[in-house]
């Protein structure tokens, strides 16, 4: 099954390019030498955060590359204000929003022409009573995640029995503001409260390097 890893990084806000200029090509080359990697994506989380959000083939892929990435971690090291923080686990759920024109080659911009694509990651904490209860309200909601304009892909991954990350991609900013967006859908199923961590921003950087299917259809 489909496994992805977020890498919360909290930096120097001086050193933001020198931190992107570090992390980019060395995470596109790990990404490209370890097998069962499907997609790397760079978001900015905060004024002062990047999240690092990769997608495997599955648990073991993930392994592989983590044990690679010390040089990584090295490289950064006077560029962040502590150490990263790191979620990780199967993917549970996905869709991809109706409007194809803003699905179609996401992970392969360039650069330069990937903003305005804006990314949510909602970390959730739930009990473990209400876990199978949430995840098939989710899973409900279905119909109007397709209805959302703007919406590019949601994945629903299972950190542990009492916590899960919601990502989301956007085709803008403004898409995810709008009404009976993401989040408006979400706050029904009390996803949206205190114990919700949020880190959101736009799209820095975004490679894709094989494909892989969930629930019949691509994921990446």
């Amino acid at each position: 099954m489909a496994y992805s890893r977020h890498t919360i990084i909290y930096f120097d806000t001086e050193k933001k390019d020198d931190m992107l200029s570090v992390l980019v090509p060395q995470i596109d080359q790990l990404a490209k030498d370890v097998s069962g990697v499907i997609g790397a994506r760079i978001s900015e989380g905060g004024e002062d955060c990047l999240v690092v959000y990769i997608i495997y083939e599955n648990r073991e892929s993930a392994q592989l590359m983590c044990s690679k990435e010390h040089s990584i971690e090295d490289s950064v090291r006077g560029l962040v204000l502590r150490p990263p923080n790191v979620v990780e686990g199967q993917i549970i759920w996905g869709i991809d929003g109706n409007d194809q024109a803003l699905t179609a080659d996401i992970g392969h911009y360039a650069k330069e022409i990937i903003p305005p694509r804006y990314v949510e990651h909602h970390l959730v904490d739930i009990p473990v009573s209400t876990y199978d209860s949430l995840i098939a309200e989710i899973i409900g909601s279905r119909e109007r995640f397709l209805g959302i304009r703007g919406l590019i892909r949601l994945r629903v991954t299972c950190i542990s029995e009492h916590q899960i990350i919601v990502t989301i991609i956007y085709n803008d900013k403004e898409s995810s503001e709008k009404e009976d967006c993401i989040e408006d859908v979400l706050s029904e199923l009390v996803i949206f409260d205190e114990k919700v961590a949020l880190f959101r921003g736009h799209l820095i950087w975004s490679s894709s390097y094989a494909e892989a299917v969930f629930g019949g259809r691509f994921i990446n």
